[in-house]
């Protein structure tokens, strides 16, 4: 018996993005035309100057060019309206509007995409909407088969590991999230604020807040520095830390730096294991909609 129907419709959804978007080898008309007007000049030759291959020749050779030229400005406008698309994309999820981005990125996958690497940020773009949506496991398998095929750029790379990181954490996938992190660890020696972030979530996940508080307050500099306002996250999970040890007034105080510095109510939805001590300093603002 399916335990949960709906993540499965979900993945066979993903599956079928991946397939088909999936880019298609474009034909070239150039090559099948050129081999037409050499055929002709060749029969020209043979002839010895026939008037009415004379005549032929270049209307052939100047259909030949204005096919070509046709073929290739309707490939730049496809083209053209893949980017338009991205950039859709991306302002929707910068402004928030999740729906849309949602709308937009399927319908964007849901045909052939022509070029690789404009198929490729779509495909970074649906993990954003999984992720937002509570679809961990599906943005877990997605940025998995993202690693696996595409050669990103180390900065690119690490990021897309993060993230596939954060995704285990909310699946509870404790172990596979520790060995992650430390692999992560050891491929980048000088750190960084987002790796520190999702190591201090897993030491509050796994119950160790003296280590989660230990670890904030020796990399609390460095996420406000790489992480600007989103050190907001790093402070809550600070608050919800210093929660479980007790120490309510220190709870408070980074609640609510928490809360200065950024939305609580994202910050509930990205850290459910926040949302307690965020809603009793910030009970107005915190409202979580379901995933």
């Amino acid at each position: 018996m399916n335990p949960n129907p709906q993540a499965n419709a979900e993945k066979t959804k993903v599956e079928q993005l991946l397939e088909s978007s999936k880019s298609q080898r474009q034909q070239s008309l150039l090559i099948p035309m050129f081999l037409l007007g050499v055929l002709v000049a060749s029969l020209f030759s043979l002839r010895g100057g026939n008037p009415l291959l004379e005549a032929v020749i270049p209307v052939v050779f100047a259909g030949s060019i204005v096919v070509a030229v046709l073929h290739a400005a309707r490939i730049a406008r496809r083209q053209q309206k893949e980017k338009d698309a991205l950039r859709q994309i991306d302002e929707s999820i910068r402004l928030g509007d999740w729906g849309q981005a949602t709308a937009v990125v399927e319908r964007f996958l849901g045909r052939p995409v022509m070029l690789p690497q404009v198929r490729v940020q779509g495909l970074i773009y649906l993990g954003a909407v999984l992720v937002r949506q509570g679809q961990y496991q599906q943005a877990l398998d997605l940025y998995n088969h993202l690693l696996e095929t595409v050669a990103f750029p180390p900065q690119i790379a690490i990021s897309l590991r993060c993230v596939r990181i954060y995704a285990m954490l909310r699946e509870e996938h404790l172990s596979d999230a520790y060995q992650a992190i430390a692999q992560l660890k050891r491929d980048t020696p000088g750190g960084s604020a987002m790796l520190s972030l999702l190591e201090l979530y897993r030491l509050v996940k796994t119950g160790h807040p003296d280590d989660a508080l230990q670890l904030f307050g020796q990399k609390q500099a460095q996420m406000a520095e790489q992480l600007g306002h989103r050190s907001c996250d790093g402070w809550a999970l600070a608050a919800a830390a210093a929660v479980a040890l007790g120490r309510e007034q220190d709870a408070d105080g980074y609640a609510r730096n928490a809360g200065l510095l950024g939305d609580v109510r994202d910050i509930a939805q990205r850290f459910p294991e926040c949302k307690g001590i965020l809603d009793r300093i910030w009970p107005a603002e915190v409202q979580v909609q379901p995933s």
